[in-house]
This record gives C-alpha cells, structure tokens and sequence, in this order.
C-alpha cells in the first residue's frame, strides 16, 4: 500500500493533501491514489457497474489501518484516519471509478451499492447518474445533485 510521503514524491501535493498535478488524479485526495493501486491489484470489496465499473471499498477499520503506515507518528496516523472517516463515515462505501477522459473518480454511497444498482431502473447514458439519482445516498466528485433526466430525485 502506497503512503503519504511516498505518493507525496510522485505528485504535488496542496495543503489539503489533493494532487495538484495534471493527470488521473488531478484534484483527488492522496489516498485516491494508493486506494487505486489497490484495485487494479483487485483489493476492493466489490465491483458494480460496466463501463464505467465501480470498484467498492466498505469503510470499516481494516480500510482505515490501510491507509496508516508504521512510519508515521500517532498523530499523523490519527489526522490521516480523521480526515478520512470524517469524509467517509464507517459503515458507507467508498467506490473509485475510471471516467470516459481516463480520470479516476469517487463514488460514495451510505448503503450497500449492489443493491442500489439492482433496484435502479434509470435510462441514463451514465450508469452512476441513475445510482445516484435512485438512492439519493450516492455522491460523485462531492456533488449530490446528480442532473438524472429520468429519475432525478434531489
């Protein structure tokens, strides 16, 4: 599992921990880098969805021990895990995606997404739109006003 300092030596990272660089992740917090590494070694939870498929992490504590190292002093590990459930409560779902331009994504949901995706009956050309719309849970790229023509219920 990538770290902090080790993905802070490949990207610019801003005060906040987002990647400044231009690229996959541009705009992403950090973990969403060592989080995507971890897909495509196939350590999500889950996976929904087709083109774009939605990799699934269920936010628990053996999630959170991933994103700590040895390194790091108990209040960097502390502020790391913080910052993390404080976005991504423990219990929800914390889903990564890769975009039509290439760009990895975050999806959240607060209930199980496998169910959410088989109850959905949206025409939507993008498949995440209806998730979103029909749980009225599921958050992308922090926006919850999904603009679902077809069930748009915000």
């Amino acid at each position: 599992m990538l770290i902090k300092s080790e993905i802070a030596k490949d990207y610019n990272l801003t005060e906040r921990g987002t990647i400044a660089n231009p690229g996959k992740f541009e705009g992403e917090m950090w973990y969403v880098v060592a989080l995507w590494d971890l897909v495509l070694n196939g350590g999500s939870d889950m996976e929904t969805g087709e083109d774009p498929a939605v990799s699934w992490f269920r936010v628990d504590s053996n999630l959170t021990d991933l994103l700590v190292s040895e390194s790091m002093t108990a209040a960097d590990a502390g502020d790391t895990v913080g910052d993390f459930v404080a976005k991504y409560p423990v219990g929800s779902y914390f889903g990564l995606y890769e975009d039509s331009q290439g760009f990895v994504r975050i999806a959240t949901s607060q209930t199980d997404p496998s169910v959410v995706e088989s109850d959905c009956t949206c025409t939507s050309a993008d498949p995440y739109e209806c998730i979103r719309a029909q749980s009225g849970a599921i958050v992308a790229d922090g926006d919850d006003s999904c603009g679902c023509p077809t069930c748009h219920n915000h």
